[in-house]
Parts: C-alpha cells; sequence; structure tokens
C-alpha cells in the first residue's frame, strides 16, 4: 500500500506516467472486478470505454497508464474467485499497447490466490523497509507524533509496515513506547490489549471480561487446524457464538 500510494503521488507529481489507484478493501461482494473499479469512475460504461481512453492519452504523451488494484487479498469474495476476476481485467488490459494492470497481495494469500492464474504475471516481492527500518520508525513517529525512542526497540519486525503503523496507532494517544517492550510477542500482547480495550469501549462490554482476546484467540486456532490464512466469516459466527 505504501509503495503504491507513493507510486501515485509521483505520478501527481511528476506527471511522467499515469496511475489509476483502486483499494480492494472498499470493494463490495459483487464478485465483478469490472463493476468495482467502474463504480467510482463516471463518464465509462464498460472497462473498454475507461481501457481505450486511458491508452489513448499515454499514446498522445508518451507515456505508460497503470491501473492498479491494491491489497486484492481483501477483497471479500472467495479466493478462488479472485484469480479469475483478475484474468479476466489482464486479458483486456492486453489489448491496450500502453495500458498495464498491477495487483498487490499480501505474502500469505499469494499462493493460494495465483495459482489458478492463467495468464502470465511478472511477480515483484516488496521488501518493506528491510534495508531503512530504523528510518522508517523515525519518519513513523514524527508523522504519528510519538516520541523517538532514546534505545532501539528490539523487534525485528518493524521492517514490516504494516505492523509498525499498527505499533503507531497502539501507542499514538500515549505519545511514546514503553521502555520495556521487547521483541514480536511483547508487541502483539499489547497490540491485543489495545484492541480488547477499544472494541470493549465501543460494544459496552466489560474489558476486562477479554471477550475481544479470547474471539481472537478461536479464530487463530481455528486457522492452525484448518492450515489455512483465514475463517470464513459463518465459521467464525459459529465459533464465536460458544462465547458467553
Amino acid at each position: 500500500t505504501h509503495l503504491l500510494c507513493h507510486l501515485y503521488n509521483q505520478s501527481v507529481k511528476n506527471c511522467d506516467y499515469i496511475f489509476l489507484l483502486c483499494m480492494a478493501h472498499t470493494f463490495s461482494s459483487s464478485g465483478n472486478l469490472v463493476a468495482e473499479i467502474l463504480n467510482d469512475l463516471e463518464g465509462f460504461d464498460n472497462i473498454n470505454q475507461l481501457l481505450a481512453a486511458l491508452n489513448s492519452y499515454a499514446i498522445s504523451h508518451q507515456q505508460i497508464a497503470c491501473l492498479a488494484i491494491d491489497g486484492i487479498n481483501e477483497w471479500n469474495i472467495r479466493k478462488e474467485n479472485i484469480c479469475i476476476q483478475v484474468d479476466l481485467l489482464a486479458h483486456e488490459i492486453s489489448k491496450y499497447s500502453n495500458v498495464k494492470l498491477i495487483v498487490s497481495c499480501r505474502n500469505e494469500y499469494v499462493d493460494e490466490i495465483t495459482k489458478n492464474l492463467q495468464m502470465s504475471y511478472q511477480e515483484i516481492e516488496h521488501i518493506g523497509f528491510v534495508n531503512n527500518s530504523v528510518e522508517a520508525l523515525m519518519m513513523f513517529c514524527r508523522y504519528y507524533r510519538i516520541e523517538i525512542p532514546s534505545t532501539p526497540i528490539v523487534c525485528a519486525e518493524l521492517y514490516n509496515p504494516l505492523i509498525l503503523k499498527t505499533l503507531c496507532d497502539v501507542y499514538k494517544g500515549v505519545g511514546k513506547f514503553p521502555k520495556e517492550m521487547r521483541g514480536i510477542c511483547s508487541f502483539f500482547d499489547t497490540y491485543l490489549s489495545y484492541l480488547n480495550k477499544k472494541i470493549s469501549d465501543v460494544l459496552n462490554m466489560d474489558e476486562l471480561d477479554k471477550r475481544v482476546i479470547s474471539t481472537i484467540d478461536i479464530i487463530a486456532k481455528q486457522m492452525y487446524q484448518n492450515n489455512t490464512m483465514y475463517v470464513e466469516r459463518a465459521e467464525i459466527k459459529t465459533l464465536v457464538n460458544h462465547l458467553n
């Protein structure tokens, strides 16, 4: 997400390429990727009108037009249907010389979503902040107005942008990180407590009952037993209904 947003900002700033960014987490459960893309755009009756317009503009300006979909794994439809929809879109885009498709997906879901793809794609792995995790931490602290730690936070996973963002979300209200926080287990314990309090307040529940933490434990256990990276919504409802 950070990379695609950066590419979008660069396209606006430098005008050296065209970048249309769609966020898959905003898609409905219609199961139609083309319809979801056109939903937020006015003046286009079908996908070929959009692609033709992008292609024509790109050719006339000697540029490339990129249609990017961020976080395709967050689209709330069955994973096996996602690859079908991506293939259909990629097939249409292949008809236009100056239009390219970019699709991002979290590592955990790549194999499941891409195993049945029929079109040919180039795969690039984004390694997050591996080479500049300290600089990233300082920038995030400034953005979230959190005191920059005087001693390093011992958590190798901070190279992951999502973990770093989550950490800052937890402590932005406090304004600083605790000195005793060490390692990923400590981080997730803190995050679970944060979620438990936040959701309990919204739902008017007693946070001391730790229902949120219990629910997450049940889901995690089921993921382990199913050997999958997710649990279907209906299955979750059945599991958590047994909680008092």
